[in-house]
């Protein structure tokens, strides 16, 4: 047994271990330095509340990721039905004993503890889907199992929609279409599915004017430089001011002043505004370096997966890693409409947190198995039963 987690623990990617935990460390800093004025002065609080709690997070996200890493990831497949109606359960009890703020249930309240259950939606729908296509195989080619998928996708986003939460639900959608994807799907399904989302997101635009807003307000910020600080567009304003305003070096760690009670959520939405503008150009850079390398550790190890379910899953949270820092970043920096998709590993929330570091746990896991330069890369192919033999051949090499 110590054998096995010796030989494990010397398989696992530390290029990808030590990324990760340079953006957590960057987090903590980061959401100490956006939040210690608004704690002091808004909400009369100690201003080290959201440094204390971080850390706490923190060190049970790292616990969660290597406990997570010694787990062979083919066994946690086995809980994807368990997870799938844990994240059903969740997101019906939000809907009806959520807290809700400012119109919408997002969170629920156990034993004390805020959890946001649409953190567990992307996971069900992550591993749903890697499971599934990688039990199809082939048989994705046919339209009537990429519909099922689709419909599967779809029907966990719904709770995550009705809270309402639209941005993390076409994150969450858009997740899985992406698995669906890498698959054996035709092309042609996609251009259909692609001319059905057009009308379906105009639909839901459509019945929530705010929405509607949101992407006109956008448009006009992009078009007219005049920089109005009004209330419609003050919070997009305050963000490209701060990002702007940092240069190339900063303004310094904790002398920014944006997050002084005039971007809201510095420490959560826009928490890269104020890297930019306490750490400059330089700092931001630094942040996206290393969110690339992060993501090019978790494709590269998709690339080198011994299994069709491996691949799909590596790939999956790398693509889930990706969207949300796209996203993030680009809201900051007035490249895309506001949302409210956190940043990976450096936002302020527990639960994302906790979720993001056992995902990386799995990769780390899948890392441990990667194919030999002696195995053809086409084993990927192979049927399960051959998968199975080649796993357990493995398993009997490493002890």
């Amino acid at each position: 047994m110590m054998n096995s987690m010796k030989a494990k623990a010397q398989q696992i990617d530390y290029a990808l271990l030590i990324g990760i935990f340079l953006l957590v460390g960057i987090g903590l800093v980061m959401v100490y330095s956006a939040s210690f004025y608004t704690l002091m002065v808004r909400k009369h609080e100690s201003p080290e509340t959201y440094l204390i709690s971080g850390l706490v997070y923190a060190m049970m996200g790292i616990v969660v990721m290597f406990v997570v890493s010694f787990i062979d990831y083919r066994f946690i497949r086995r809980f994807t039905g368990l997870i799938l109606i844990i994240s059903v359960v969740l997101g019906v009890y939000t809907l009806i004993k959520g807290v809700e703020l400012n119109g919408a249930k997002r969170w629920i309240d156990i034993f004390g503890i805020t959890i946001m259950p649409s953190e567990i939606t992307k996971v069900a729908v992550l591993m749903t889907t890697a499971s599934y296509v990688a039990g199809m195989g082939k048989r994705m080619k046919r339209f009537s199992h990429f519909a099922a998928a689709l419909v599967v996708i779809c029907a966990l986003s719904s709770t995550t929609m009705l809270q309402p939460n639209l941005s993390t639900t076409a994150l969450t959608v858009m997740l899985g279409i992406s698995i669906l994807f890498l698959s054996e799907c035709r092309i042609h399904h996609f251009i259909i599915l692609f001319t059905a989302s057009l009308a379906a997101i105009g639909g839901l635009i459509a019945i929530a004017p705010y929405r509607a807003q949101r992407i006109v307000i956008f448009l006009a910020s992009l078009f007219d430089r005049s920089y109005v600080f009004d209330g419609e567009r003050l919070q997009i304003m305050y963000s490209i001011y701060a990002v702007g305003s940092g240069g190339i070096k900063g303004v310094g760690l904790g002398m920014g002043e944006l997050k002084n009670l005039r971007l809201p959520e510095p420490y959560n939405d826009f928490v890269f505004s104020i890297i930019s503008e306490e750490f400059g150009l330089i700092g931001a850079l630094i942040v996206m370096l290393l969110f690339a390398f992060v993501i090019y550790r978790i494709f590269y190890i998709a690339s080198q997966a011994i299994d069709q379910y491996g691949f799909y899953m590596a790939a999956g949270i790398g693509i889930l890693v990706s969207y949300q820092v796209i996203i993030n970043i680009g809201v900051a920096t007035n490249l895309l409409p506001t949302t409210g998709i956190p940043l990976p590993f450096v936002s302020k929330g527990g639960t994302s947190l906790l979720i993001m570091m056992g995902l990386m746990g799995i990769v780390l896991n899948i890392s441990t198995h990667l194919s030999r330069p002696e195995l053809n890369r086409s084993n990927i192919h192979l049927s399960e039963k051959n998968q199975s033999i080649n796993d357990k051949l493995e398993y009997e090499d490493l002890r």
